[in-house]
């Protein structure tokens, strides 16, 4: 249960709700104590002035018991009755008989009944008599024995009745002022406690608030050094976090810009190389096409490329001659093929050879007398024999 009342709570709130518990078990604790020691103490008094009474009495009534005198013992009860607070005075004689009684006429005549024997010592106990109409009062009664001198046994007994309402009126007062400081200090208590739990997690609110600014990009919000030592080494910590990750994102937003700038200039520097590759190709193709000799480009064994005068000489047109079917030891007389398939493997594999005769047939039959001579040349990405 107590775990419940410090759930989904902020730390503030949890101080506060563990500092009021605390006061009021404190404060409970000391109300109960103080209340019973009160208690006590004017429980003591009461036996005190009770006893005191009892003995007076008992004083003044020893002639009178001595001489079995009845009247004046109904006397002394009914004198000593008007003291404030004694709600019956009863005097026994030595066989416990009723010889003086005296009280409040709205006490139960019961109260006064005889003894069944002279009690050798003091006596204090708490009764519930009845008063008026099925009511009851709290006494307590004192019973003191009345001795005489050079006699062992008690020559009597004088009981007093004495209201323990003045003592619970006393009580009732102590107590509610009691409780009316007890509260008075549990409230200034619980705002003082308030006030420390406000004061001891307003760095943490400082640095929750710290945490949401960096979330949000906010990276110049720094949050005040200050409070107990731990949480301004929290808080400076924190500081010299936000000083780094601004660094940090400063050379980011540089890197950055460096970068855009580099990829701007990779752009350019790609797009004038691409033109002039483009335009050395094009002088390429220009200077190839118009070439008079015969110009092939062979690659994995297939023709990717061929000149007018390849067209021309041969019947070939470069669509047929790309085209995967197409056997370029058609054009060479059989004689040659071997010898000219072998010439394109060298080459691509980087050898440097002379130039060589071989026999050809052009479009119309004929053969034709053809000096081969070439090299390995790069081409779309790979290696190409011309």
């Amino acid at each position: 249960m107590i775990a419940r009342l410090f759930r989904a709570r902020t730390l503030a709130q949890s101080f506060a709700v563990a500092t009021t518990l605390m006061v009021f078990v404190v404060i409970s604790t000391t109300l109960l104590v103080v209340r019973s020691r009160v208690e006590e103490t004017l429980r003591e008094g009461l036996e005190a002035r009770g006893l005191s009474i009892a003995r007076s009495i008992g004083a003044v009534a020893t002639p009178s018991l001595l001489a079995y005198n009845y009247p004046a013992l109904q006397i002394a009860a009914a004198g000593a009755s008007g003291d404030t607070g004694l709600v019956y005075v009863v005097i026994h004689d030595k066989e416990g008989a009723v010889a003086g009684v005296a009280g409040r006429p709205s006490v139960d005549p019961a109260a006064y009944s005889a003894l069944s024997h002279v009690p050798g010592a003091d006596g204090v106990s708490l009764l519930a008599i009845p008063v008026g109409a099925g009511g009851t009062e709290q006494v307590l009664e004192v019973v003191v024995p009345v001795r005489v001198e050079g006699v062992d046994e008690p020559w009597g007994a004088v009981r007093v009745g004495l209201s323990c309402e003045q003592v619970n009126a006393r009580l009732r007062k102590i107590v509610g002022h009691l409780i009316a400081l007890g509260l008075t200090l549990a409230v200034g208590a619980v705002a003082a406690g308030i006030w420390i739990a406000r004061r001891i997690t307003a760095p943490l609110r400082s640095l929750a608030k710290g945490t949401e600014a960096l979330s949000s990009g906010d990276m110049a919000h720094r949050i005040p050094v200050a409070g107990a030592r731990e949480f301004a080494e929290l808080g400076r910590a924190f500081n010299v976090m936000m000083d780094r990750v601004q660094e940090k994102a400063r050379e980011s937003a540089e890197f950055q810009a460096a970068l855009e700038s580099l990829n701007t200039t990779l752009e350019e520097q790609v797009f004038e190389r691409t033109r002039a590759l483009e335009e050395s190709e094009a002088q390429y193709k220009t200077l190839v096409q118009h070439s008079p000799d015969v110009i092939v480009i062979v690659q994995d064994r297939r023709v990717l490329f061929v000149n007018r005068a390849f067209e021309e000489i041969f019947g070939v047109t470069m669509e047929e001659a790309s085209a995967p079917e197409f056997d370029l030891d058609r054009i060479f007389d059989s004689s040659s093929g071997a010898l000219v398939r072998g010439r394109i493997e060298a080459w691509l594999r980087g050898e440097a050879t002379g130039s060589i005769e071989v026999l050809g047939r052009d479009a119309s039959g004929k053969t034709r007398h053809l000096e081969l001579r070439g090299s390995r040349i790069e081409y779309r990405g790979g290696p190409a024999a011309e």
